[in-house]
């Protein structure tokens, strides 16, 4: 960064360019800063807790590696399935591995609220979030609202396939926008803690960005691609042309990428 100009006023300009939607973001940029200065600094959890984010993640592995078998075997509701649990579990080695939420909150099905839970209610990160465009936010309420509304769900389970893309494309932008401020974000923290990392809340938010997204096209298919009495959608609906059915190979490259990135962050502490 230029030493001529306030470090913090650049990092607002930059939010402001790359982040078009992100006005409460830069309003409470003091906020942020105050976070990366007195967030601890690698695990904020347990030997027990870091242990099990890590066998979160080979399970959530394991279940990709399901979920490609039973597609190539067109066994789909199924493949359907395992797909929707690799995104769980990945959201649950993630929480545990950031020390967001307890062993005992993870034991739950509820997701993608188990990350958003752990993301608001424990790291006040919420702004972060919900700044990343429009559609992040939408998407976001979209889910939420559906955690007790079964038609929002089935809307959800029946979403077209070139919505699905259209949600894995918005992972590319949201990414790339983070990262951007990552760079500004490591500069200026530089200035403030030499020689100390960004906390793991900071530095795995391109990781978030996908998860989220896939937690909120997912979640609903945990119990529709299994029980077969619901009449509206019922495992014998998940054929090859269902949008969830048709972007299983997408979005598993999505969470594959995920969990790498998210293992890579972990290895640095």
């Amino acid at each position: 960064m230029n030493s001529g100009i306030d470090p913090l006023e650049q990092l607002k300009a930059i939010i402001k360019q790359n982040f078009p939607d992100a006005k409460m973001l830069g309003d409470n940029i003091d906020q942020i800063m105050e976070f990366i200065k007195t967030k601890k600094i690698g695990w904020n959890s347990d030997a027990k807790s870091r242990k099990l984010s890590y066998d979160f993640l080979n399970e959530a592995e394991r279940d990709i590696k399901s979920c490609k078998v039973l597609y190539s075997k067109k066994i789909y509701p199924h493949a359907v399935y395992h797909l929707q649990q690799a995104v769980e579990k990945a959201m649950k080695g993630y929480c545990l591995a950031l020390g967001m939420l307890s062993i005992e909150e993870v034991k739950s099905h509820d997701t993608p609220y188990l990350l958003l839970k752990g993301l608001f209610e424990k790291t006040g990160m919420k702004e972060m979030l919900q700044s990343l465009s429009a559609e992040s936010k939408s998407l976001l309420g979209k889910a939420w609202e559906a955690q007790d509304n079964r038609e929002k769900r089935l809307e959800i389970a029946r979403m077209p396939f070139d919505q699905i893309i259209h949600e894995l494309s918005n992972i590319d932008k949201d990414k790339q926008r983070i990262r951007q401020l990552l760079d500004s974000l490591i500069s200026l923290a530089a200035t403030i803690r030499p020689s100390s990392p960004l906390p793991l809340e900071i530095m795995t938010l391109p990781v978030l960005a996908s998860l989220y997204r896939l937690g909120a096209v997912s979640f609903p298919h945990e119990a529709f691609t299994r029980y077969p009495d619901d009449e509206k959608m019922i495992p014998t609906k998940y054929v090859r042309e269902l949008g969830a059915v048709k972007a299983i190979p997408k979005m598993t490259k999505y969470l594959i990428i995920a969990l790498k990135e998210l293992r890579l962050e972990l290895g640095q502490i």
